[in-house]
């Protein structure tokens, strides 16, 4: 299933958002609580390592292609 990666790779701190977004997508779930603290600190995360990974090729230490 896609996302399931996420579930890998991702903190656990995370796996209640990832494991509640997978069963909204899926279909399995209509309606679920979400904490917004950890949700913010989510969106936080994930922007770092976006910025990292560009500020990486610009940088010309990381190739588009090994991502």
């Amino acid at each position: 299933m896609r996302g399931n990666w996420a579930l890998k790779y991702l903190p656990e701190r995370y796996k209640e958002i990832i494991e509640n977004s997978l069963c909204i997508y899926t279909g399995q779930a209509d309606n679920v609580t979400w904490d917004h603290k950890l949700l913010f600190d989510f969106a936080e995360y994930m922007l770092q390592e976006i910025c990292f990974l560009v500020l990486q090729e610009w940088r010309g230490s990381v190739k588009p292609d090994s991502l």
